[in-house]
């Protein structure tokens, strides 16, 4: 293995390897490990084939053929063409992954994969699963995500072993235009699946905020439509949540809804990501935001804090990514000497009332990519620039003609440090995160 990149919270996402290496991987994959892949082809499987593991990427899937491979452990289905009625013959099938596969019923037979613990319809045109669902005991994970589906089937509560419960419905069948979507309502019993660890793109009410109270082995949280009248149990709930690491919450949209944060009694210390999207109490981040030493990425959106909620974050010491998208009411955005000396990439996106940036001698130590986009106020480059000496990327989109105008003229300066990479578009919207979207979708 030549070389390994890896997320912002260690995890590889794809590995360099020599080609000596790959071959031999592929080899010994197919003769030890029973695995074949195709790819824009037609797939046919020979009868003396021993399969265990069968890919077919954007394939018209011979199911007369496939369905000799009655050893099939794993059959992953991205785009293909295929008819879902021969999936009930692989009966020791434990992961079923049948992204963005062009199907409309999963069948009812499904429920007889009595070894499934992985079953993937994200991005199907999918629009419910069948009844009994409940009957797939040793199911972990269910990934719904931009599919149609957009409730679960009560026999949901059954499934003792569910850990990983992902749901978010595409508002139309167009596979290019997935957002703004909706999130789906939580299954009845909620409760009762208490080793559930990840449960996203859920839309928060009064009793599911109760039962997450039981979801202590909780991971990964993500809520939406969240309202002040239930605030109270949804932050009792996660106090008992030892072991979160991912929390996102978006409020209901309305001038009068606000996100109380400090009452939380045991704040999740292990958190590394979190997105909240709403007005936040008072305008400020809970003052137990600088103990979260932990946190990676935090994103806001819409939180209307200012400059003294962004000095809470000044020292924690594994912040890689801050977002702040329509989140910043204040006119002037400081960021002292030696604040943010981990920060590897700041987002300023939406701030109407900014007008002054200043970086001062020190700060952002770390800093590689800055993204600057519909600050309209923002006439002046941000003062000292030059300071940010490790810079190499600087996007600027959807910014006032004097702002890019004056960073063009200022690119040619001794004073000024030009980043390696530096992107202008005024004559392009500026993208929004999914996330923005969904939220100013419900707000119109």
């Amino acid at each position: 293995m030549l070389a390994v990149v890896r997320n912002d919270f260690g995890c590889a996402k794809r590995c360099l390897i020599h080609d000596l290496i790959r071959e031999l991987i592929i080899y010994r994959s197919r003769e030890e490990e029973g695995f074949f892949q195709f790819a824009k082809c037609k797939t046919t499987m020979d009868s003396n084939v021993r399969a265990r593991h069968l890919a077919a990427d954007r394939c018209e899937v011979d199911c007369q053929s496939v369905t000799k491979a009655a050893s099939l452990r794993s059959f992953h289905a991205f785009g293909s063409e295929l008819n879902a009625s021969f999936l009930s013959s692989f009966r020791l099938l434990t992961l079923l992954n049948l992204w963005f596969v062009e199907m409309y019923k999963l069948p009812d037979s499904v429920t007889n994969l009595h070894n499934l613990r992985y079953l993937g319809i994200r991005s199907t045109l999918i629009e419910e699963l069948p009844r009994d669902i409940g009957k797939l005991q040793k199911l972990q994970t269910l990934d719904a995500k931009l599919s149609m589906v957009r409730r679960l089937p009560s026999s949901t509560r059954k499934l003792k072993n569910f850990r990983h419960l992902i749901l978010f419905t595409r508002e139309t069948a167009d596979f290019w235009k997935p957002f703004p979507g909706t999130v789906v309502g939580a299954p009845d019993g909620l409760d009762k699946l208490t080793s559930l660890q990840t449960l996203k793109y859920i839309q928060a009410d009064e009793k599911m905020v109760k039962s997450l109270g039981k979801l202590e082995q909780m991971r990964s949280l993500e809520l939406s439509g969240v309202d002040a009248r239930y605030t109270t149990d949804l932050l009792l709930s996660i106090s008992r949540m030892r072991c979160l690491v991912r929390l996102s919450l978006e409020m209901e949209p309305g001038e009068n809804t606000v996100l109380d944060l400090e009452s939380i009694t045991h704040p999740p210390w292990k958190l590394q990501k979190l997105a909240l999207t709403g007005r936040l109490a008072r305008g400020k981040l809970p003052s137990w935001t600088n103990s979260l030493t932990s946190l990676v990425h935090l994103q806001l959106f819409h939180c209307d804090i200012g400059q003294d909620s962004l000095m809470l974050l000044a020292e924690l010491p594994s912040l890689l990514n801050l977002s702040l998208i329509a989140a910043y009411h204040d006119r002037n955005l400081t960021f002292p000497g030696g604040s943010f000396s981990t920060l590897q990439k700041l987002t300023l996106q939406d701030l109407p009332n900014l007008s002054h940036i200043e970086f001062q001698q020190g700060c952002l130590a770390n800093l590689s990519s800055l993204v600057l986009s519909l600050c309209m106020e923002l006439t002046e480059i941000p003062q000292g620039m030059a300071s940010l000496m490790h810079l190499q990327n600087l996007e600027v989109s959807a910014m006032p003609t004097e702002f890019v105008q004056k960073l063009k003229e200022h690119n040619g300066d001794a004073g000024y440090y030009e980043p390696a990479s530096s992107e202008f578009d005024q004559g392009h919207e500026a993208s929004r995160p999914s996330r923005y979207l969904r939220w100013f979708e419900r707000t119109k």
